[in-house]
């Protein structure tokens, strides 16, 4: 298999009402979920096992860690585009070029209700379009913009998903779950991968594109 092309489809049907409290119901009593967690929590724990990183990929992420500086005074921003802003474009755009220009305005938002030392604050940017990372380093300057440059921009979603994407999209989601306040797409499944354990960050500061 690892020689082999591999072609992802999600063929799942969406559950209905009753599914979904049935499901928890289950979850809870297998003690997967703890009593007051729902369906919401148990997205989050599924991405994380699913994209548990190998070891040469967990020192990479440590290496960029490294790299790129102190999770402590960190302000994440997953700006999941789609369309055609893109670097693979795509029919269903989620952050549009109009909600890309609301972004700095939101990230100084963050910034001022932040505990961060003002001098010490940078944004880590996750995103799948290199256009929306040039706009928004320019926009926030002298913020420090901050991504990692391995792998090729994607995302996780296609029918084909080249490993490269998968890669850096793996990096970028524990990179991001540090962050002491965060900015996600709101229609993103990977943003709910980001928000595992809330009580880590700044309180009141979780704001959906």
């Amino acid at each position: 298999m690892k020689k082999s092309d591999l072609v992802l489809m999600d063929c799942r049907m969406p559950l209905t009402k009753e599914q979904n409290i049935r499901l928890v119901h289950i979850l809870r009593s297998i003690g997967f979920l703890k009593q007051r967690e729902g369906m919401e929590r148990f997205y989050r724990y599924a991405v994380r096992i699913l994209m548990n990183p190998t070891p040469d990929l967990i020192h990479t992420i440590q290496s960029e860690r490294a790299k790129i500086g102190p999770s402590r005074y960190q302000i994440g921003v997953h700006a999941r585009c789609g369309g055609m802003l893109s670097d693979v474009p795509e029919s269903r755009a989620m952050v549009t070029p109009s909600i890309l220009k609301t972004i700095p305005r939101r990230v100084k938002k963050l910034i001022k209700g932040s505990k961060i030392p003002k001098r010490k604050v940078y944004v880590y940017l996750a995103t799948d379009s290199s256009i929306a990372f040039q706009q928004l380093n320019r926009s926030l300057s002298p913020i420090p913009v901050k991504s990692t440059s391995l792998y090729s921009r994607g995302h996780s979603e296609n029918i084909v998903v080249h490993e490269d994407s998968l890669r850096r999209s793996i990096i970028e989601l524990y990179l991001m779950a540090s962050s002491k306040s965060v900015l996600l797409s709101s229609h993103s499944g990977y943003s709910r991968g980001v928000i595992l354990d809330p009580t880590k960050r700044d309180s009141s500061i979780f704001v959906s594109l």
